[in-house]
C-alpha cells in the first residue's frame, strides 16, 4: 500500500477517535452539506475531513468556497481552502488573500498561545507562491510590514521580492537594521506572552528572508549591509551573508 494511502487510513482513524481533524458541531454540519454536493455534483464519495486535506478533487474548489467562510475554525478552512486554488476559481489569490486576513482576526493566530498554530500560515504561505498572484502584490507587502507575517510566510515574501517589489527592498532593509527592537515592542504589545516561538526566534528568521531577498536587489547599499552581517556573532547569518557576497563579487568580475 502506498504511503499516502496508509497516511490517509490513519487520518480517518483519528478522525473517528477525534484525536486529529476535529471540529465542532457547528462545523459538521457545515462538513455534511459539502461531502453531500460533491456526491451529487461529482459523484465521489467523501465523508471525513481528513479525505479532504489529503485528496485532490478536481471540480470540488467551487463548492468548497460556497461554504469555506461559515467555519468557525481556521484550522478547519485551511484544511480545505487548496481546492479553491487547485481549481482556479475565479478571483481565487483575492479568495485566499481575504481568508488570510479571517485568520489574523482569530484566536488560532499567534495572539492566543494555546491555540496558536503555525500550520495555518504554513498553508497559507505555499498556496500565495503556488499562485504567484502579482495582483495582490502590494496587499503581500502590506502583510509583511506586520514582522509576524513577514516571519510567518517567508516563501511568500521571498516571491515578492523576486519581483523586485522596490517596497520589499525597504522592508528588508528596514528588517536588516540594526536597531529592531521595535519588534520586541510590537509583539508585546499584540501578543501573549507565553506564545512560542520566542522574539528571538522570529527575528532570527527574519533576518534569513531579508538577507535572502536582498539578492534580488544588487545595489552598493546593499552590498554594504551584507558586508556588516558578513561579521555577525551569529554563525548562520555571517555564512548566509557571506554566502550572497562570494555570489555578488562573482557576478560582477
Amino acid at each position: 500500500m502506498k504511503t499516502k494511502n496508509i497516511i490517509l487510513l490513519e487520518s480517518i482513524r483519528d478522525e473517528k477517535l477525534k484525536r486529529d481533524f476535529c471540529y465542532s458541531k457547528h462545523d459538521k454540519k457545515i462538513l455534511n452539506k459539502i461531502f453531500k454536493q460533491i456526491s451529487d455534483e461529482l459523484s465521489i464519495n467523501v465523508k471525513y475531513l481528513c479525505e479532504l486535506y489529503f485528496l485532490e478533487i478536481p471540480g470540488c474548489g467551487s463548492i468548497i468556497n460556497q461554504y469555506i467562510r461559515e467555519f468557525e475554525s481556521e484550522t478547519v478552512k485551511a484544511y480545505i481552502v487548496h481546492h479553491i486554488v487547485d481549481d482556479r476559481i475565479k478571483d481565487c489569490e483575492r479568495i485566499l488573500l481575504n481568508l488570510y486576513y479571517s485568520y489574523k482576526k482569530s484566536s488560532e493566530y499567534i495572539g492566543v498561545s494555546k491555540c496558536y498554530s503555525p500550520f495555518i500560515s504554513v498553508i497559507y504561505d505555499n498556496l500565495f507562491k503556488q499562485l504567484k498572484p502579482k495582483t495582490i502584490a502590494h496587499e503581500l507587502i502590506e502583510l509583511g510590514e506586520n514582522p509576524f507575517d513577514y516571519f510567518s510566510l517567508p516563501l511568500t515574501m521571498r516571491m515578492v521580492a523576486s519581483w523586485k517589489m522596490y517596497e520589499m527592498y525597504e522592508l528588508s532593509v528596514l528588517y536588516l537594521s540594526e536597531d529592531i527592537s521595535y519588534i520586541d515592542n510590537f509583539l508585546a504589545k499584540n501578543h501573549n506572552n507565553d506564545w512560542r516561538p520566542t522574539p528571538h526566534f522570529i527575528k532570527r528568521q527574519i533576518t534569513f528572508t531579508a538577507i535572502d531577498n536582498l539578492k534580488y536587489f544588487q545595489s552598493n547599499d546593499s552590498y554594504k549591509i551584507l558586508k556588516k552581517l558578513s561579521n555577525n556573532t551569529d554563525d548562520d547569518i555571517r555564512y548566509l551573508a557571506k554566502k550572497f557576497l562570494i555570489k555578488w563579487d562573482n557576478n560582477h568580475r
